[in-house]
């Protein structure tokens, strides 16, 4: 992986981590509707829509770096694939694979966050009228850890 590659991986790490601030808003957002539901109030849809915008920022926030990311595994791999064969089994080489494993973890956890976003987002819409245990478990299945794992990936794959 050459200096350029790499600089660009630890640029997408940068603007992932920025996305921490949008899942701790998030967070913060979730456990004010946690504890009003467990106080048995119902959320109201305001409340509600506030927590899918929420959301929404954070896909917006993950779907930039995963295009990117995506993009850089691309050119690595293709970077290795047109190595000769005794460079791909050298110290190059094997870097390479690392930075290419490490990056295809780090779409693999945004695509998986992504689509625990989109779930969440779209269960959340039709959550007014939920029984208080049926929204709670909603809420209780729900974790930012893709986020936590990209960035991890990311910054392995910059190394």
């Amino acid at each position: 992986m050459n200096k350029a590659r790499r600089k660009e991986i630890s640029k997408q790490a940068a603007a992932l981590n920025a996305g921490f601030d949008a899942i701790d808003r998030v967070n913060t957002a979730f456990a004010l509707v946690r504890e009003a539901v467990e106080a048995d109030y119902t959320p109201t849809v305001e409340k509600l829509t506030e927590l899918v915008d929420l959301l929404e920022g954070v896909v917006d926030v993950t779907s930039a770096v995963h295009d990117e990311v995506e993009r850089l595994r691309d050119e690595e791999q293709e970077y290795y694939d047109n190595m000769p064969e005794s460079f791909q089994s050298g110290d190059k080489g094997q870097d390479a694979e690392t930075a290419i494993q490490n990056l295809d973890d780090a779409v693999s956890s945004l695509d998986a966050l992504q689509f625990a976003v989109d779930t969440l987002s779209s269960d959340l819409r039709a959550a007014v009228g939920m029984e208080q245990e049926d929204l709670l478990n909603l809420l209780e299945d729900f974790d930012t850890e893709g986020l936590e794992a990209a960035f991890g990936s990311l910054e392995a794959a910059a190394e």
